[in-house]
């Protein structure tokens, strides 16, 4: 995985109608190769440990309900969280795996 902070710079040659909305140097994860998906399909996408951590001041954390917003305006028609252990995600837990399904 590639940790990349989005910049709008150029974004009137992307073909969009106005500004995105994403904010400046927000940290997005890419897969080393570009690619989304394969011949079997959508790929799978996953990210243990701290890589998207606070590394200074002004990179926030994000829960889950900020995850999720973000997923479902994406398009995605489920979103889920759990922990580490496979169960409903709860405060206690240490780890957040969410899952996304697609039309």
């Amino acid at each position: 995985m590639i940790l990349h902070y989005f910049s709008s710079a150029g974004w009137q040659e992307w073909g969009l109608p106005e500004r995105p909305l994403i904010r400046e140097a927000m940290p997005v994860l890419i897969d080393e190769d570009l690619r989304f998906e394969d011949a079997a399909g959508p790929r799978p996408a996953a990210r243990a440990g701290s890589g998207l951590r606070a590394r200074g001041a002004g990179q926030p954390l994000f829960g889950f309900p900020e995850l999720r917003d973000w997923l479902l305006s994406a398009g995605f028609t489920t979103v889920t969280g759990h922990g580490e252990d496979g169960r409903p995600l709860t405060a206690d837990h240490k780890r957040m795996v969410i899952v996304a399904d697609l039309p």
